[in-house]
């Protein structure tokens, strides 16, 4: 089968975060299943610049669309007239309404549409109007969704029924376990709490001022924490005032983008990965954690949820409790070695659930059912 992709953002650095590598890891995975299921793979991004196609892997010819609407749109559909594709996905719901004229021009493709969170049952997105919300449901043969959470509130939010969604979860590549992370340092030195997200206004839900809130009662138990925040955004200096008024800014540490070896290392120099969010759809992050032996704390009325076993290889708590956060912190802190045990879990847990080799199999699974059948409306 020949496979279009066309996306928001596939290679731009400027966008780096869990959706652009979700979409960087379907078109590694398309790749790797060339010669048995797929026999060519084109790629479109919205907000690619003519630099970041250099950042393209051999194999899949990729338009950068410079934030021009319509150059993007008649891309595509010279993609549709010559390349013919036989599979047609979507990475954004906000590029699904592009599904109904494919059904009019390709109507031999499957259209997928990848959902992620709180894209589809968010605000604003949740107030998407009608008419495009209709054209989803008629465009497009099948969502897939990055958990069943999402699945589960799009179909809420779109009426779109249960029969067409598809569960794909993230995935990360991960080695060996280092030796000497998690809790071990301890009783010995001072902890670190980590916390990667992006600072954008839309991510105010990460939870990042609900551990604020909760670190004077930590620090009442453990004086030497540090709390480390790796992200960068407008909302780092409402932060960094927060912190000053809860009188805990001496403890905390904005680090702003960092680079993947950086990233690394404050992984494994971490005791807790802490990220009480209400807004993930998934949480890539926790997975990254878990990869270094960090035991996590997520939170409960997310796919935090579901993602996260609670007590077996972290916590879920109520983001809205600081109470109950700053009693998960403290209790790991002043149990080291059942916390490694927790940041040992969430490493199988990787090793079963979320290695690249499972997404692609999945991935290659959902290509296959839908060139087989159309899931009836």
């Amino acid at each position: 089968m020949k496979v279009l992709f066309i996306a928001l953002e596939l290679y731009n650095p400027r966008y780096l975060g869990g959706m652009q590598r979700f979409n960087q890891r379907v078109v590694r995975a398309l790749l790797e299943l060339q010669g048995d299921l797929v026999q060519a793979v084109r790629t479109i991004a919205l907000w690619d610049t003519p630099e970041d196609t250099s950042r393209a892997p051999a194999g899949a010819p990729h338009y950068a669309g410079q934030r021009k609407k319509l150059r993007t749109a008649l891309r595509f559909f010279r993609e549709l007239h010559l390349f013919r594709p036989d599979v047609i996905l979507y990475g954004h719901v906000l590029l699904a309404p592009l599904s109904v004229a494919a059904r009019v021009v390709r109507p031999e493709a499957k259209n997928l549409l990848f959902v992620h969170g709180v894209e589809v049952w968010g605000v604003p997105f949740r107030r998407m109007p009608r008419w495009e919300r209709a054209a989803i449901r008629i465009g497009c043969h099948s969502v897939i969704a990055v958990s069943r959470l999402t699945a589960e509130r799009m179909e809420r939010a779109y009426r779109i029924g249960s029969h067409r969604y598809r569960i794909l979860p993230c995935a990360i590549d991960y080695g060996k376990l280092p030796s000497g992370c998690g809790l071990n340092r301890v009783p010995t030195g001072s902890s670190v709490l980590l916390t990667v997200a992006r600072l954008a206004e839309k991510d105010r839900g990460k939870g990042i001022d609900k551990v604020l809130h909760a670190l004077p009662t930590v620090f009442s138990r453990f004086p030497n924490v540090q709390y480390v925040i790796v992200g960068d955004g407008p909302l780092k200096d409402e932060l960094a005032a927060l912190a000053k008024r809860l009188g805990v800014h001496e403890h905390v540490r904005f680090l702003g983008r960092v680079s993947d070896a950086q990233l690394a290392e404050l992984y494994s120099s971490a005791s807790i990965f802490v990220m009480p969010s209400s807004q993930e759809g998934f949480g890539i992050v926790y997975l990254e954690a878990w990869a270094h032996g960090v035991p996590v704390i997520a939170g409960k009325h997310d796919a935090g949820g579901e993602v996260v076993t609670h007590e077996l290889n972290g916590f879920t708590v109520d983001p809205d409790s600081p109470g109950e956060l700053a009693e998960a912190i403290t209790w790991l802190l002043a149990h080291p070695a059942e916390a490694r045990a927790m940041g040992q879990a969430g490493y199988e847990t990787v090793k079963r659930h979320y290695t690249h080799e499972r997404f692609r199999e999945r991935l290659a699974e959902i290509l296959q059912e839908s060139v087989r059948a159309v899931p009836p409306f």
